[in-house]
């Protein structure tokens, strides 16, 4: 039978069930950001090698033209909302490690520094990604 906790212990639990939180948002933001920016590429691609036909009338070449400004826009657009979303999850995780009665952020602060890299640069690159498209 366990010893009941002691406040300090349940105030101990609840900073990590809040940081797991966070953690959870990111991954959930990286998922969509993942799984749409690729469809979005795609579009993308179809658009710069579709082949218009003889046919074609000229509506279609004008909504090609604007389909071909908006979604770089919609695909930067984006990866820089995921950014900002995933920018605020690491702020919260570290304010609530600050608030935390045993101050322990993860297992070492240059170690969890570096767990959150990929997530806070990845959507930036494919907004840089997205911005060269446009200037090209």
């Amino acid at each position: 039978m366990s010893s009941p906790m002691t406040p300090e212990e349940k105030a101990e639990q609840q900073y990590i069930k809040s940081a797991d939180t966070e953690n959870e948002l990111i991954n959930h933001r990286l998922g969509w950001l993942l799984a749409g920016q690729p469809l979005l590429f795609l579009a993308y691609a179809n658009l710069v090698t579709a082949k218009l036909g003889a046919n074609e009338v000229f509506p279609a070449n004008e909504t090609r033209k604007v389909a071909l400004a908006w979604v770089p826009l919609l695909g930067m657009g984006s990866a820089l909302a995921v950014w900002i979303g995933v920018l605020g999850a690491i702020i919260a995780y570290f304010i609530i490690t600050n608030r935390r009665p045993s101050r322990k952020v993860g297992v070492h602060l240059a170690t969890t520094l570096m767990g959150f890299a990929p997530a806070f640069f990845i959507p930036l690159l494919f907004a840089i990604g997205w911005w060269a498209i446009l200037l090209s």
